[in-house]
């Protein structure tokens, strides 16, 4: 094919376009914006203006969750919807840790909350008081100082004695124990 011939062909677009756009430049501007690049980009920032939304939405999204839940928590301690325990109270515990480098003695004063009622279980926890005291005594004497020392540890403690005095419980299960008094020296 000659270069005459590459001249004849028509790709589409006139002279008096390009004259138009750009006013005599030759081929090359013409090519590019013509080219598949453009459409590339084109598609490219589509695509991240389309991810940028989807992010602004999520957080935003997200946001108005978190809020909605501390709203629906506001309304469930203002409605008394939340459980409310009735307290077996127990007497307050005087025990040493289990560390060995020194003496730790540990102050504990707790309640054990249980649905109001269910007054089987109740009469349960009155019969069991000695077996329970045991198991607090001992659930705590196998605690070192520093498995005490935080609250979050101290929390995952309430929990842990719960689990293990609600396994020996025959007519229903403990919902939580509070402490009144929580010291270690």
């Amino acid at each position: 094919m000659a270069v005459d011939d590459l001249d004849s062909l028509d790709y589409g677009d006139s002279d008096d376009e390009l004259e138009g756009e750009g006013g005599g430049e030759s081929g090359g501007l013409k090519s590019f914006f013509s080219s598949s690049i453009v459409k590339i980009l084109l598609y490219a920032a589509a695509i991240i203006v389309v991810f940028l939304i989807s992010v602004i939405t999520a957080t935003c999204v997200t946001k108005s969750q978190g809020k909605k839940q501390r709203v629906m928590s506001d309304k469930e301690d203002v409605s008394g919807t939340k459980k409310i325990y009735a307290v077996f109270d127990l007497k307050e515990f005087m025990l040493n840790t289990r560390d060995t480098d020194s003496a730790h003695l540990a102050k504990i004063k707790l309640q054990l909350g249980y649905p109001r009622k269910n007054v089987k279980l109740l009469t349960e926890l009155n019969q069991r008081r000695a077996q329970i005291k045991d198991i607090i005594l001992l659930f705590f004497n196998d605690k070192r100082k520093e498995d005490m020392d935080t609250a979050a540890k101290k929390i995952r403690l309430k929990e842990e004695l719960r689990k293990r005095i609600n396994r020996e419980l025959n007519n229903g299960e403990i919902g939580a124990i509070f402490y009144e008094e929580f010291s270690v020296n």
